[in-house]
């Protein structure tokens, strides 16, 4: 069913903003990089407003892909802004990694739900429907 009214869905279907990057380090950077990485994306960013959800991996040695959800840009911007994300974000353009890309995409207003996270029950859409 084609619909604009998320509620029913899990958190993470209803973020407005998700971030995408992708980050290569040599071994080094890497090292120097886990500690302050896992600061800034354990609790800080867990407990940043607006946050909803993290998924991160290594799709090769010392390369990391990451995506986080958001409920807002606004909420992005916030975290973005922050002093500890602004510390590693000058620590890696200051050569502490060898290539980085980050693209930020805005979710649609519609999109479609299937099974129990209909917006409306079934009695209601059957009946909206006749």
């Amino acid at each position: 069913m084609r619909t604009q009214e998320f509620d029913a869905a899990p958190e993470i279907v209803q973020a407005e903003v998700m971030l995408f990057g992708i980050v290569k380090y040599s071994l080094w950077q890497f090292l120097r990089v886990m500690r302050p990485a896992a600061k800034l994306t354990g609790k800080n960013l867990k407990n940043a407003p607006g946050f909803i959800q993290i998924k991160s991996w290594m799709p090769k040695p010392l390369t990391v892909i990451s995506i986080s959800f958001w409920h807002s840009a606004e909420a992005l911007q916030a975290y973005a802004s922050g002093e500890e994300h602004r510390a590693i974000q000058s620590w890696a353009r200051a050569g502490n990694v060898k290539a980085a890309s980050f693209r930020v995409f805005d979710a649609q207003s519609h999109g479609y739900t299937l099974g129990e996270w209909l917006s409306q029950p079934a009695q209601e859409r059957s009946e909206a429907s006749v």
